[in-house]
C-alpha cells in the first residue's frame, strides 16, 4: 500500500525486493551447501515457481492499490479470497486434497461479503 501511494514504480521496488531475497537466500543456501546439504533440481523449480507466483500475487496487489486508492478493504479482501481459492485448486488438483464442507462453506461466503464491502463503499 505504500509503495503505491508513494508513487515508486511498483515493477521496480518488487524486483528489487525480490533480488535481495535471492541473494540473501543464496547466502543461506551456500551456508547449507559448506555443511553437506544438497539441493536437487526439483526443489529448485519448485522454488523458482513458487516464486514466480508470489512476485506476480504482491505485483497484482499493488496495482489493486494503484487503481483502487480509496478502497484497501476491497482490495485486501479480494486478494486474499484470491489467494485462497487458488490455494483450493492447487490443493485439489495438485495433491488431491479435498475441501471440507467448512473449506465450501467458507468460500461460498467470502465471495457475497467482498460483493457487500464494495457496494457498501460506493454508498459512502
Amino acid at each position: 500500500k505504500h509503495i503505491a501511494q508513494a508513487g515508486t514504480p511498483s515493477l521496480t521496488s518488487l524486483t528489487l525486493c525480490f533480488a535481495l531475497a535471492f541473494l540473501l537466500m543464496l547466502g543461506v543456501q551456500s551456508m547449507r551447501a559448506a555443511r553437506g546439504a544438497r539441493l536437487n533440481i526439483r526443489s529448485i523449480l519448485a522454488g523458482v515457481l513458487l516464486g514466480a507466483l508470489n512476485f506476480g500475487n504482491i505485483l497484482s496487489y499493488v496495482r489493486a492499490h494503484q487503481r483502487l486508492p480509496h478502497s484497501p478493504a476491497i482490495v485486501f479482501a479480494s486478494m486474499n479470497l484470491g489467494v485462497v481459492v487458488v490455494g483450493a485448486l492447487v490443493g485439489r488438483l495438485g495433491v488431491a486434497e479435498r475441501l471440507g464442507l467448512r473449506g465450501w462453506l467458507g468460500l461460498a461466503l467470502a465471495a457475497p461479503a467482498i460483493a457487500a464491502i464494495a457496494w457498501g463503499m460506493r454508498l459512502a
